[in-house]
């Protein structure tokens, strides 16, 4: 999932970047936003992989207490990475005129 989501936030950032004039704001953004989005997808994947093949294999019910609650940071990570990006895109769409209309209403509505 997080593969899928770098290729398309390359697609957004590539879009939104074809109708910036000098700086890209917008489109750097919306892709900060989306590494963030897999970053925090990756650390749920690594703490998720340490509860079943560590501490669940061999009984370590303390650290299975310890990495069910990191995992929720991973949430934390999603969630501001999803609004960023979100924002970016609705703002980026909306100034640009690159997106649909309804599409970067949505996003912006969407984001808090």
């Amino acid at each position: 999932m997080g593969i899928a989501l770098l290729f398309f936030a390359t697609a957004v950032r590539n879009l939104l970047r074809s109708s910036e004039a000098r700086e890209a704001t917008y489109s750097s953004i919306a892709y900060g936003g989306w590494i963030v989005v897999v970053a925090g997808l990756g650390q749920m994947v690594v703490s998720s992989w340490a509860m079943i093949n560590g501490a669940a294999d061999t009984g370590d019910d303390a650290a299975l207490h310890v990495l069910s609650y990191s995992g929720y940071f991973g949430f934390a990570g999603m969630g501001i990475g999803i609004a960023t990006a979100f924002l970016a895109i609705g703002l980026g769409g909306i100034r640009n005129a690159v997106l649909p209309k309804w599409f970067a209403i949505a996003t912006v509505v969407l984001a808090p």
